[in-house]
């Protein structure tokens, strides 16, 4: 899209905000249920679409990209009406009677820039959020996935006017057209180096941005009494679901010594009853977005030592479920912002060794524990930072509606999705209305003495 013609999206999509045109929440609502609709009759384009792009199957189309996008409308469609309205505060000493509020308005004109992990769900994320929010948006997609940008930008231009939400793909003539834009709202999930050129621009304007890089690496902790076949058969699922490039996804192992072998036997059977003796052929089984992720993350293999998988298919940029051992914590594949179905495994002996080998890397977008004892598990996720967590589980935190999702500090800032993607694309407004019946004497000039022994018994 050229700068000019980026320039008259947010022109006439300021205008649009500024007519009052998406203050009305039964509007919105209204938006919300257009875009549940349009969401069913494009299912089927999605499915062709996502499996061009990331060799997504029907059925990990629908279970993970339609089902969570359809998840947070609803939620959004039944949480708005109280979310609009603000949330009531309780009085201060100093101001008695009346009533206090905090109220959600619309930001003003948005922009969100979406990665290329899961395509479906971060296209229709941000436009839930920016709907519900009364936001209207320029959606700029990531140009990794050809085929889903031009299912969504079909979707919005049947349904939706531009004035609300105008899509295009982030290519480099877009992306400096669009920093050279004001917005009132930002969201971007990029690499470190686009997703600082948003927040730099951002802070110029004095406007509040959600950035999301997912550039470090997400652990799951098996410990010594973790339940491992339901361990093994969840990593499996999420460490080949899209090829492992969602940005949750587990990026390494650290298991405890004692479970090791256990482990390695319970992930190797998952393996094959997921997806066949050979899952090349397996259609559940994703794909590596474009060459240049499948080269790199193909070149992660002489990282280590492959104990579980290891072999490959260039034409069909296809990377077995790898566990590779003898890695060096500072290898490529546990530096790469690349993420694949390879996963590096680190043993420990203790739960605190497991905290403190955990705790030598950057602070990352998720973590998983695995453990049968709660007590332990809860030391784990106190003892460590991470943008998100689950316990006994991997990915579920991230389709919570009412759930925040973000990264932690160092990999970016803000929360996105759900009720916290609807707050990021508004502005708490603070509104107080006084009692005509009352008014408290000692607000007033002149001073007296009486009026200073009622202040200092309030402030006691």
């Amino acid at each position: 899209m050229t700068p000019e013609r980026i320039y008259e999206v947010t022109e006439a999509q300021r205008a649009f905000f500024q007519s009052g045109a998406t203050l009305d929440v039964d509007g919105r609502i209204a938006s919300l249920r257009t875009l549940r609709g349009a969401v069913h009759d494009y299912t089927r384009r999605f499915i062709v679409a996502a499996a061009q792009d990331a060799g997504l199957s029907e059925h990990m189309v629908l279970a993970a990209e339609i089902a969570p996008v359809i998840n947070d409308i609803d939620h959004m469609i039944k949480r708005l009406p109280a979310l609009a309205k603000g949330r009531l505060v309780r009085r201060s000493r100093l101001h008695m009677w009346g009533w206090s509020r905090s109220v959600p308005r619309p930001a003003g004109i948005a922009v969100a820039v979406t990665a290329a992990d899961m395509p479906v769900q971060r296209a229709l994320m941000p436009v839930v959020s920016a709907l519900a929010a009364g936001t209207p948006l320029l959606l700029a997609l990531s140009p990794r996935t050809p085929a889903v940008n031009g299912i969504v930008e079909r979707l919005v231009q049947q349904f939706f006017k531009p004035e609300q939400i105008t899509v295009t793909t982030a290519d480099n003539e877009t992306t400096e057209a669009i920093l050279g834009q004001r917005f009132d709202a930002c969201l971007c999930s990029a690499p470190r180096e686009t997703a600082v050129r948003f927040a730099r621009a951002a802070a110029e304007h004095l406007v509040p941005a959600v950035i999301e890089t997912a550039e470090h690496r997400n652990p799951a902790i098996v410990l010594e009494d973790a339940d491992i076949r339901l361990a093994a058969r969840r990593i499996v699922w999420a460490k080949t679901l899209a090829a492992g490039q969602t940005a949750a996804a587990p990026d390494y192992l650290v298991v405890h010594g004692a479970v090791r072998e256990r482990l390695l036997a319970a992930l190797r059977k998952e393996l094959e009853a997921q997806h066949g003796a050979i899952p090349s052929a397996s259609s559940a089984f994703g794909r590596m977005t474009d060459n240049a992720a499948y080269e790199e993350a193909a070149a992660f293999l002489t990282d280590g030592t492959p104990v579980i998988g290891g072999d490959t298919d260039p034409a069909g940029r296809f990377i077995n479920f790898t566990v590779l051992e003898n890695v060096q914590p500072d290898a490529p594949v546990m530096r790469s912002v690349t993420r694949s179905p390879v996963l590096p495994l680190f043993e420990v002996q203790s739960a605190e060794q497991a905290v403190e080998l955990v705790n030598s890397r950057p602070a990352p977008l998720a973590l998983y524990v695995f453990s049968t004892d709660v007590f332990t598990a809860r030391k784990v996720l106190d003892a460590t930072t991470s943008g998100t967590a689950a316990v006994n589980d991997v990915l579920v935190q991230t389709v919570y509606p009412a759930l925040p999702f973000g990264d932690a500090a160092g990999g970016g800032m803000g929360s996105h999705r759900g009720e916290a993607g609807f707050f990021a694309f508004s502005r708490l407004r603070s509104v107080t209305r006084g009692t005509n019946f009352i008014d408290l004497p000692f607000r007033f000039s002149p001073d007296a003495g009486w009026k200073q022994k009622i202040l200092r018994y309030i402030i006691r």
